[in-house]
């Protein structure tokens, strides 16, 4: 059988597991000093802060270790490893405190090899599609080189008797499952992040708040802050609007509405009741430190509640023009998969965003054409599924008249008629009317 060759990055977890065991230490070391030792607390917290921008820089430079593999029915040949004989193979599984995917083998003399990547892109290291693609086929072929192999050392039909005995899986058996489970990560918060946090609790707690903290008063005052907040930045909306012009919503969706709001994020991804409101009050803070500048997005609020940021979409990020229409098509029964490399069956309702850039010198027709490929597809979706929706949305601060906004209606209106859509279903509206 020819031999293959495989060729991607991997881990170096030793400088990993350095850099996380690096966060604790730092941090009781820091503790200890502000409650021990009358040193400024500044020096302190600028000298961890070095050390750890000086472990990001050695991570970001020496993460990351060039592996060539070359398969065959006998041997793995690993530039990291050498030579490993196949039939010392007696376990294959992927280590659960490591990043995924991962692959460790155990060798009958007692050694082992492993291999990690990082299939999430949420960390400083994260391997490329092409080097998952590459790793999953080196543990395909190897699943198939420990199949043959397992198959001879089958033992022959014995004597059936009542004892029940176990049957130990087989090293290709191994290999499958881990294959089947794909990259889903089950072990996301490193070690050394809860260790600091306890080492900071119980360190300094008494000395910054004078007693134990009280968690339960903490968030009260976090959710105190964001009502606060919310209701700050809805006065200054208010004003705001004022000044931000008429918006204009051609749709087939009867109960959508359109508003013009800062970006604010809820998310939680640590799922941390204490730090529900954090990250959306410090969003509020910023805006309300500059209500009259700071950016305004257009928000789609849809039939089924969904809020929708529209924005120009991938097609038309780098294009500048000053007057800009923007569209979104939105299915919430239709529903695709979040992530197509991992066996994670998280769903979202389906959703395109795009953009047609107007010009002074473009025709609507060709710049409706040129918006977005196969347009004349996707708004036949209209017709072919009643949940299908499509949004037009034009700014009067992007330039956009109501003139204007009526012209590009009978542009898309022809292109509706062409898919044989009903355009008697669309309605307009115009939000923030001035007097």
């Amino acid at each position: 059988m020819a031999q293959q060759h495989f060729s991607f990055p991997i881990i170096n977890m030793p400088l990993v597991w350095s850099s996380v065991a690096i966060i604790p230490l730092l941090i009781l070391g820091s503790a200890v000093l502000s409650v021990e030792v009358e040193i400024n607390v500044g020096w302190i917290i600028g000298f961890a802060i070095t050390l750890l921008l000086a472990f990001t820089v050695l991570l970001l430079r020496y993460g990351f270790l060039k592996e060539e593999i070359t398969l065959d029915q006998h041997y793995i040949t690993s530039a990291r490893y050498g030579d490993i004989p196949l039939e010392d193979i007696k376990k294959a599984y992927s280590p659960w405190a490591y990043s995924k995917p991962s692959l460790k083998l155990k060798l009958n003399n007692s050694r082992s090899v492993a291999w990690y990547l990082n299939s999430s892109n949420r960390g400083l290291l994260a391997n490329t599609k092409e080097d998952l693609d590459t790793f999953w086929s080196f543990l395909t072929a190897l699943e198939k080189h420990m199949a043959k192999l397992d198959n001879k050392k089958i033992p022959s039909p014995q004597k059936v008797t009542t004892k029940k005995q176990t049957t130990p899986t087989p090293v290709s058996g191994q290999l499958k499952d881990i294959t089947a489970k794909g990259g889903k990560i089950t072990w996301a918060v490193p070690l050394g992040f809860i260790l600091a946090v306890l080492f900071m609790i119980r360190a300094c707690g008494p000395k910054w708040f004078g007693s134990q903290p009280d968690i339960g008063k903490l968030k009260r005052s976090s959710e105190y802050m964001f009502n606060y907040y919310r209701q700050e930045m809805q006065d200054s909306l208010r004003e705001r609007m004022k000044t931000e012009g008429e918006l204009f919503l051609y749709t087939n969706d009867t109960a959508a509405t359109l508003r013009l709001l800062p970006r604010i994020n809820t998310d939680n991804p640590l799922n941390i009741e204490l730090f529900q409101y954090s990250q959306a009050n410090a969003d509020m803070r910023k805006f309300l430190d500059s209500p009259r500048s700071a950016p305004l997005y257009p928000y789609l609020i849809t039939v089924d509640s969904a809020v929708i940021r529209l924005h120009k979409g991938i097609t038309a990020y780098s294009d500048s023009s000053d007057q800009q229409l923007l569209l979104c098509a939105y299915d919430p029964e239709q529903r695709i998969k979040v992530s197509r490399l991992t066996d994670d069956t998280t769903t979202m309702p389906f959703r395109v965003n795009w953009s047609i850039p107007l010009h002074d010198t473009t025709q609507l027709n060709t710049a409706f054409a040129k918006s977005f490929p196969g347009i004349n597809i996707l708004l036949a979706q209209a017709r072919l599924r009643p949940s299908f929706h499509i949004y037009m949305v034009g700014q009067a601060r992007h330039n956009i008249s109501k003139e204007r906004f009526q012209t590009a209606i009978y542009e898309l209106n022809r292109l509706l008629h062409k898919s044989q859509v009903d355009s008697n279903t669309f309605h307009w509206k115009t939000e923030n009317r001035q007097p």
